[in-house]
Formats: structure tokens, sequence, C-alpha cells
């Protein structure tokens, strides 16, 4: 991934808060956000443990 790429994040709301304000049709439909990344940011130490290079 580089900067200026574009994303899309997929998101459930209703599976993470329950509350009120959600309802029942929210723990399946899907929230869709599209961006593009603007900075990068690797967590060295997790990156090493895990072998990836």
């Amino acid at each position: 991934m580089r900067i200026l790429d574009k994303v899309t994040a997929v998101g459930y709301p209703g599976l993470v808060e329950m509350s009120e304000i959600f309802d029942k049709k929210s723990l399946v439909e899907a929230t869709f956000t599209n961006s593009s990344t603007s900075g990068a940011v690797a967590i060295v130490e997790e990156i090493e443990k895990r072998g990836v290079s």
C-alpha cells in the first residue's frame, strides 16, 4: 500500500455497539467508507515478530 492509494473500509456498526440507536438490521447491514491513504505507519516490532519482510 502506498500513500494516496484508494481504500474502502467495510463495517458492521451494530456488532460494535449494541445500543438502542442501532436496530437489529444494523447487525447484518454493512456500511462502506471510501477514502485514500494519507500516510503509513509500520509497527516494526510486530512485523519482526511475525517474520514479515
